[in-house]
């Protein structure tokens, strides 16, 4: 990992929160900590969202802050908003990759934005929970810093494929923590699900 001011992409699920128990392990803390809202997430993540937002407060002193994406400035109802007021699923319905780009990754880099500048730093690290059995989602090009602004640069880490975490390991970590296994992490209406 590049040494710069750490930024945490908690998306809910068994990687994410495995992501944070390695973390907590290895005396690294987090400088922020994000969770995307698509507005669809299943019951079941929105309740582990909030148990890990006392977790990491007692780890870190930090708050685990919820972004969304706004549609004239308010939430409106996220995906499912998007998707009524165009009557269309979702993106990857059709083949595309664009729900969590909206959805997610752009809220978070708004708030990133925000934080980085507030802290008077130039450059980040945002940490991703693929797991080792994914690392062929990690390009070359995800490892050099890319610019977030004229000024800012961002660079992705994924701390699972580092460690060498399969998901069997990441299960193991929770487990060890003695956090509750969190469950599917995903809009209830994915095309991706099985």
């Amino acid at each position: 990992m590049s040494t710069g001011w750490l930024a945490v992409a908690f998306g809910g699920g068994t990687n994410s929160t495995a992501m944070l128990c390695g973390m907590k392990d290895r005396g690294i803390r987090p400088d922020l900590l994000t969770f995307a809202d698509t507005g669809a997430e299943l019951p079941h993540t929105y309740e582990y969202v909030a148990m890990m937002q006392a977790v990491v407060k007692s780890w870190w002193g930090i708050e685990l802050q919820t972004v969304r994406k706004l549609y004239k400035g308010e939430f409106n109802d996220g995906i499912t908003g998007q998707c009524k007021r165009h009557g269309q699923m979702p993106s990857l319905a059709y083949g595309f990759r664009s729900c969590s780009v909206k959805y997610k990754h752009e809220p978070q880099d708004r708030l990133l934005k925000s934080a980085m500048r507030g802290a008077k730093v130039t450059h980040a690290i945002k940490a991703i929970g693929f797991d080792a059995g994914e690392g062929h989602r990690v390009k070359p090009e995800h490892l050099e810093p890319k610019p977030l602004t004229k000024k800012l640069t961002l660079q992705y880490w994924y701390p699972l494929v580092e460690w060498g975490w399969k998901r069997c390991d990441c299960v193991a970590a929770i487990k060890r923590h003695g956090l509750p296994q969190p469950g599917k992490s995903s809009c209830y209406f994915c095309p991706a699900m099985k």
